[in-house]
């Protein structure tokens, strides 16, 4: 019975459950309110990533978020472009809307935010939304060893070299321009002479490239007001098994955050609420595995 349900919900689920796939889930959007946030510093360089990501270990499909890494004078924020978008349009709309209209057909947002020397110095902070919470974790800046070489290419114009690395379980190769005498890059990335313009793993599950370098002028960097903010305080590692739940037992984890999964029957046409321990889907690749 369990295989006969998997097969009649199997396809739905994927558009219910992983329209935001990856290592944070979907949530919604309207908890994140931008009137609610606060600025923390100023913004100096911006530059904005196209991030690919595996939907899951059983094909080939890719989807894509539009990121931004922000260098402030003492703070850097890494976030979803696409995330922030949605939230303003939701914040600003009168009536009834789908904030996704203009994106593209594999195009998604991920709420994610991560934060260098906030809220304290040499440390990075962790705000991810999982179905309709924003978690919270702190930790040490992670030390990451890198292999220089001297291989190079061109990225927007700058000339990058190519580095490699292994962190928490997964292989990278990160392209890094001197030029830009900034140590960090994408996502958790840091500790090379310069900045990161492009980034992938082994598998060529994740990759990250940027598609443009800014100097802003007048620019705030933001976070979230936790006076304003449902925000529960964890760590990696606690974190890291709430989200295995995306795939071992969604339902269950829709209900562990108050909510419920229903699915529709592609035969009937009608919505059923799933029950925890009733569904495993395949594996939902994260960057992180330890």
């Amino acid at each position: 019975m369990f295989f006969v349900v998997m097969k009649i919900y199997i396809s739905l689920l994927f558009i219910v459950l992983f329209c935001h796939p990856c290592y944070c889930q979907s949530r919604t959007a309207s908890t994140r309110k931008p009137q609610d946030q606060i600025s923390i510093d100023s913004c100096l360089y911006s530059i904005t990533y196209t991030y690919h990501y595996a939907k899951d270990t059983t094909g080939k499909v890719r989807l894509f978020d539009k990121q931004v890494l922000e260098i402030g004078t003492t703070t850097i924020h890494y976030y979803s472009k696409n995330a922030a978008l949605i939230d303003s349009i939701m914040f600003q709309a009168k009536v009834a809307i789908n904030p996704r209209k203009s994106f593209a057909a594999n195009e998604r947002e991920l709420y994610e935010d991560i934060y260098w020397n906030y809220p304290h110095k040499d440390s990075i902070g962790v705000y991810t939304g999982l179905v309709n919470v924003d978690y919270f974790y702190e930790e040490p800046v992670p030390s990451m060893d890198w292999k220089l070489t001297k291989d190079t290419c061109s990225i927007l114009g700058y000339t990058c070299f190519r580095a490699s690395t292994r962190f928490r379980g997964r292989s990278y190769t990160a392209w890094f321009t001197p030029e830009i005498p900034i140590s960090h890059g994408p996502w958790k990335f840091n500790g090379l002479p310069g900045l990161i313009l492009k980034a992938r793993d082994e598998a060529d599950l994740f990759v990250w490239e940027a598609q443009n370098i800014s100097r802003e002028q007048n620019k705030k960097v933001y976070v979230m007001n936790p006076r304003f903010n449902k925000i529960i305080e964890t760590t990696r590692p606690k974190l890291l098994r709430l989200q295995e739940k995306r795939w071992k037992d969604p339902a269950g984890l829709y209900v562990q955050h108050g909510s419920a999964m229903h699915v529709r029957d592609n035969k009937t046409g009608k919505f059923m609420k799933m029950a925890p321990g009733q569904l495993v889907l395949p594996y939902i690749p994260v960057p992180e595995l330890e």
